[in-house]
């Protein structure tokens, strides 16, 4: 593991220097999420259909395997065998390769929406639970999995539900009724833990003075897990020492959280980044960086929809959200509306 990441965090007054201190909002009303989606019945063929509800199914019985642990030891070792079981027969491994499959025939189709939903129905907690359940499967249950793994399967059924409304309608209509959703279940997953994915393990500080609702819905809080997602798999790639930072801040007047993450880079990504100073591209573009695992076009499309901005590029040029590139840390920030939560 690297260096403490702790070291990489700035002040909230620091933080606050980056942006701003006003962002216009041109909604009328909260964005409650879900604006990138698509529907079974509409976009996906029969094999898609059966692959995504049997993923989905099998994300559930994983969440359920893990919820609880028995106190005994007898017990721990009876859930460990389970779940050693599960892992060696469930079809999560398969199903998240055919997902991949199916993302680069609709790229080749020249099928954005359809390469798009694909894209981010794995580019996910999905990256993760490849790894871990793989492990489980050939060496057994180490007693940390269990809570991560619940974490990442509940994770990636709310993003499915997110970006596939008829996947269960039941549970989306539960996701889209108002519940505000506290910093608090960022903190619970992400304060001084180890992430592991593409066979590489990154250890993430969270920090923040914040302590209300960070989303009014679960489906919005689906897009803001998304976006973390997306940050934190990015850094596990390319960051230099596979530490990161991350930190929640009020705006100067109170009306938005600024959303930070900081990670030391590699010197080949320092020199992609780099280029990206010298030619005045942004890594908010899609498909700029996306090879090298920099393009961020997501998370401004994400910004863009709670702030009501219709032109993407605004996101940037509003500093809505921004990076900076200096002495080997790559810093992502982004805005989000604070909720109306008394």
């Amino acid at each position: 593991m690297g260096n403490d990441p702790s070291s990489l965090f700035l002040s909230d007054e620091l933080v606050r220097e980056l942006v701003p201190n006003s962002l216009p909002q041109s909604r009328d009303e909260r964005y409650v999420g879900g604006a990138v989606h698509g529907r079974l019945d509409r976009d996906f063929g029969e094999e898609e259909q059966e692959t995504l509800r049997s993923l989905y199914v099998s994300l559930g019985g994983l969440m359920e395997l893990t919820a609880k642990r028995d106190a005994s030891e007898d017990g721990n070792s009876m859930l460990s065998a389970k779940l050693r079981d599960f892992a060696r027969e469930c079809p999560i491994l398969q199903a998240g390769r055919d997902l991949e499959k199916y993302g680069r025939a609709a790229q080749e189709t020249y099928d954005s929406k359809l390469a798009r939903l694909f894209r981010e129905l794995t580019d996910g907690p999905l990256a993760s639970l490849y790894g871990i359940i793989f492990l489980v499967g050939s060496s057994g249950a180490e007693p940390e999995y269990f809570q991560t793994l619940f974490y990442l399967s509940r994770d990636q059924r709310k993003i499915m539900r997110s970006l596939i409304v008829d996947l269960d309608p039941t549970a989306r209509q539960r996701d889209e009724m108002e519940q505000f959703h506290s910093v608090s279940l960022l903190l619970e997953k992400w304060q001084k833990a180890v992430y592991r994915a593409f066979d590489e393990e990154l250890e993430v500080a969270f920090r923040t003075n914040f302590e209300g609702a960070v989303a009014e819905r679960c489906i919005e809080f689906a897009e803001v897990d998304r976006i973390f997602y997306h940050l934190v798999n990015n850094a596990i790639r390319h960051g230099s020492d596979k530490t990161l930072a991350v930190q929640v801040v009020e705006s100067s007047n109170g009306d938005d959280l600024i959303w930070l993450f900081s990670n030391p880079v590699s010197e080949n990504q320092a020199k992609v980044l780099q280029n990206f100073v010298d030619g005045r591209q942004s890594v908010f573009e899609y498909g700029i960086g996306s090879e090298s695992g920099v393009g961020l076009g997501s998370l401004a499309e994400s910004v863009a929809h709670a702030y009501g901005i219709e032109a993407q590029e605004q996101v940037i040029s509003g500093s809505y959200a921004g990076s900076s590139f200096a002495d080997g840390i790559f810093r992502i920030w982004f805005h989000w509306p604070k909720t109306t939560e008394a």
